[in-house]
């Protein structure tokens, strides 16, 4: 996890834009609390995704290592994490690359499971979970697959608050 890629993120994304709070401020936490989200976020195993790079390559790697150990993976596709409705909106797609590359390691499906978390309600809910079936090229079915995701996870919030 790369302090000054954290830094950066959270000063012109999450503090401006999700926080909406000014540049002043955003610059002041996020020099602050960025190394703290950089000490949490490696305590936790969190895999850092390289977005717009080429080391994104380390990304997917680490994430089969960890599937090859059995282990759950939490997946933050969302492009915009502060929609005013609470909905989740669009995701991001190149997280169903996993599908394809861990279909060729191990031949099975990811089981790719939406939870929605509401602080209103104070609940956590997991729904049923969406796999790939290959009756079409993957090309095809991601843009299905990320659809019944939006979809699932937009109705869970509409359900369940947010």
């Amino acid at each position: 996890m790369e302090r000054d890629a954290c830094v950066a993120h959270l000063e012109s994304y999450t503090f401006p834009i999700a926080w909406k709070l000014g540049p002043l401020m955003a610059r002041l936490l996020a020099g602050l609390l960025g190394p703290l989200f950089v000490r949490l976020l490696q305590s936790t195993g969190a895999i850092p995704v390289y977005r717009n790079s080429l080391k994104v390559r380390e990304t997917f790697m680490k994430t089969l290592e960890a599937l090859d150990e059995g282990s759950s993976i939490l997946i933050f596709p969302d492009i915009n994490y502060s929609e005013e409705n609470g909905e989740t909106g669009s995701l991001y797609e190149g997280f169903l690359l996993l599908e394809h590359l861990w279909m060729r390691k191990a031949g099975e499906h990811i089981r790719f499971v939406p939870v929605n978390v509401s602080l209103s309600g104070k609940t956590l809910t997991v729904g049923k979970s969406i796999s790939f079936t290959g009756a079409l090229p993957f090309r095809e079915e991601k843009g299905i697959i990320a659809r019944r995701l939006e979809d699932t996870l937009n109705q869970m919030a509409r359900t369940y608050g947010v």
